[in-house]
């Protein structure tokens, strides 16, 4: 992970002990570098609970170093090109044995800490598939989807990312069938709000609309579809004992997308 190179390449520089041998400048900015990596850790990684302590006692110690750049009582700036005066080479000492005992203890919790990999899934960005499923989707057309959609797809982008090709499969076709629901409503008029018992009884509603008159030819595509997800994946993801590949997940996440694509330009923007 970048942010972690980032940070010990902050953190290490200030166990060594050549760190109060610095200048003013360098060295106060080698604290200022490590501060603002160590208030970025607690809220990107909460689970690491041991090495706050020894976290919190190093930025105690960075605090000091805010002295270091101000002006003395006869309002002369410190020559930030010379060598630590003493008492602050002291401060830089004690950040140093702070630091030491900081990157000691973060580094034995990190390898205890639960880390995954997420295999590619076809062209997928890995990230965008686990935090943004939902992205997929045009922002114009992400408008027009209810929030209940846009969390159902991305519990199914991110089943999909970690292998829970099942599950993925399940929110694929529960996120068609809100859908479905709402483009029903759309094209046989407000009057329809119940929701029908099943696919098919959606189907068939929207299938007579499709014919007319007069015919909407939008409309028999999009039943066209629906029809044929019906009859050969979403009938299958409801039984039980049927188990996803990985690929066979993919695959329905594509087709459940065009579903909800095809679906969506007949559906207001809400």
């Amino acid at each position: 992970m970048p942010f972690f190179y980032r940070l010990g390449g902050a953190i290490h520089p200030l166990t060594e002990n050549g760190y109060q041998a610095s200048t003013l400048l360098v060295a106060y900015f080698a604290a200022v570098n490590a501060r603002s990596q160590l208030d970025a850790l607690w809220p990107m990684v909460e689970a690491l609970t041991v090495c706050r302590r020894a976290g919190a006692e190093l930025r105690d110690a960075l605090n000091m170093t805010d002295q270091w750049i101000k002006p003395n009582d006869k309002g002369e700036q410190p020559d930030f090109n010379a060598p630590l005066p003493p008492f602050f080479g002291w401060q830089a000492s004690q950040i140093t044995t702070k630091a030491t005992a900081f990157e000691t203890v973060l580094t034995a919790e990190l390898q205890g800490l639960p880390t995954y990999h997420a295999t590619r899934k076809g062209i997928y960005s890995m990230p965008e598939l686990i935090d943004n499923a939902a992205a997929i989707f045009p922002e114009a057309m992400r408008r027009k989807l209810t929030p209940a959609v846009i969390e159902e797809w991305d519990h199914c982008g991110r089943c999909l990312a970690f292998d829970n090709a099942t599950a993925s499969g399940f929110h694929s076709m529960r996120a068609v069938e809100l859908v479905l629901h709402d483009y029903y409503v759309t094209i046989c008029g407000p009057g329809n709000t119940e929701k029908l018992a099943n696919w098919g009884a959606y189907i068939a509603a929207l299938y007579k609309v499709g014919e007319g008159p007069p015919p909407n030819p939008d409309v028999k595509r999009v039943t066209a579809l629906l029809q044929q997800i019906k009859d050969h994946d979403r009938n299958m993801i409801s039984h039980p004992e049927i188990t996803l590949e990985p690929d066979d997940a993919l695959v329905l996440f594509e087709i459940a997308q065009g579903a909800i694509m095809a679906m969506a330009e007949g559906l207001p923007t809400r």
